[in-house]
């Protein structure tokens, strides 16, 4: 259960207007926002492969069409925040690297499940 609750936090966290995020002591994280990305979508590589690891593919799509969504909603007047392919880029990539250190964990571990 703990994939769809990181999920959602990540989702709601990159759909916050940007003023939110500064009342929030949060605005300082923009100047990394391709690294927050990455950061946020390896946890959901690693929560994900941990927790279903014959679903590799299906996780893939799901973070891809995730991350371009955030892209997309990030544009709306709503939300106000810039929308950049090379963030949907950090996330496919986080999104591998996590995946990467969730099978090496469960190789580790003794095998998938």
């Amino acid at each position: 259960m703990t994939f769809p609750f990181a999920l959602v936090a990540i989702v709601l966290l990159a759909l916050l207007p940007g003023g939110i995020l500064d009342m929030l002591g949060m605005g300082f994280t923009f100047s990394h926002d391709k690294l927050n990305h990455a950061v946020a979508f390896t946890t959901l590589g690693v929560l994900g492969g941990l927790g279903w690891p014959k679903q590799k593919l299906r996780l893939v799509v799901l973070v891809l069409f995730v991350g371009a969504a955030i892209e997309v909603l990030q544009a709306t007047p709503l939300v106000a925040r810039d929308t950049d392919m090379f963030d949907w880029i950090a996330d496919f990539a986080g999104a591998i690297c996590g995946l990467a250190i969730a099978a090496w964990t469960n190789r580790i571990a003794g095998g998938t499940r």
